[in-house]
């Protein structure tokens, strides 16, 4: 039997059941996806095998988080955990297994997350990481380092009738017209704190698995519609003075938006060059803002309402 999902644009199919995917009608089929404790696919094995990339950041051990290398025609993704992904070099096959000490579930949160990013990477597709919320049809992105409360302020907006749209990978298509993006995984990791500030209780979301400590926001919209970018919101780090808003010229933001493009390491220098392409034109076609949050997580509520007014109001 077989489990067809649509995320990120992609059309998925797997032979399993995938947790963090919604499910659609059959169809095309963009990627296909098997997930087993064993990796039911061959490569030759290079003698002397060469990065394609290596996370500068590392776990507790001392291990890269993340370890990309080519083995032709694959690429073989290595988490710290040794969570392992084989992806065809055109993205159109993802294998995926885990160790003992992981569960399938781990290996899910990676599928839907960066593996699936690196996939839209390969057949050419600009993402940036973000988080996008959906409000009154329209797309909201949130731009920013980590720990600047991106996913924080997405579920803010669920507050003021907004819908959670993408966290992390976000999808930037273009035309004469404007910007467009699409819902990812259906899913809105938050960790306890930002849940504890927004609903009173971590424990007012499920976790995402038993070792994980984020928590999870289900995400309900369509997952084959494009959804048109009304703004782009760069958030900076916290402040008592916040929130504050204001304009940032495109040049400001199409540079922030490069500065913030999902897994910038994996990318190629075709893939740079299209982004530089995309983000440019997004820059000039849609209006982005400077964002600061306050530092207390009871005004996300004016944040929230002050970036629909600026929406509003207009540039």
């Amino acid at each position: 039997m077989a489990y067809h999902y649509s995320a990120y644009g992609l059309n998925i199919t797997s032979e399993s059941q995938i947790a963090g995917l919604s499910q659609r009608p059959n169809g095309d089929v963009d990627v296909r996806v098997n997930l087993d404790t064993q990796l039911h696919v061959r490569w030759d094995e290079p003698s002397d095998p060469v990065d394609f990339y290596r996370s500068p950041y590392c776990d507790d051990h001392g291990r890269p988080l993340l370890v990309v290398d080519k083995l032709n025609p694959f690429f073989r993704l290595t988490f710290s955990d040794q969570v392992q992904f084989i992806v065809a070099e055109d993205g159109s096959h993802v294998w995926g297994t885990w160790p003992a000490t992981s569960s399938r579930r781990d290996t899910e949160i990676y599928l839907t997350g960066s593996v699936l990013g690196f996939v839209l990477r390969l057949k050419g597709k600009v993402t940036v990481h973000a988080s996008s919320v959906l409000y009154q049809g329209q797309a909201i992105l949130l731009v920013g380092d980590s720990g600047f409360g991106k996913s924080t302020t997405a579920a803010a907006f669920v507050a003021e009738n907004g819908q959670p749209l993408a966290d992390d990978v976000v999808v930037i298509e273009t035309d004469k017209h404007g910007g467009y993006t699409r819902m990812g995984a259906n899913q809105i990791r938050l960790w306890p704190d930002s849940v504890s500030g927004l609903y009173g209780d971590e424990d007012a979301l499920p976790k995402l698995t038993h070792d994980w400590p984020k928590r999870f926001q289900q995400i309900d919209a369509d997952p084959q519609a494009s959804y048109p970018i009304a703004a782009v919101f760069v958030l900076q780090s916290r402040s008592a003075q916040g929130p504050t808003i204001a304009p940032m010229t495109s040049a400001e933001m199409c540079g922030h938006l490069l500065s913030n493009s999902h897994a910038d390491g994996l990318q190629t220098k075709a893939s740079r060059a299209r982004s530089f392409e995309v983000l440019s034109q997004l820059a000039e076609r849609v209006p982005g803002y400077w964002l600061t949050n306050h530092t207390s997580f009871e005004r996300l509520k004016d944040t929230c309402k002050m970036c629909l007014e600026t929406i509003q109001e207009g540039p």
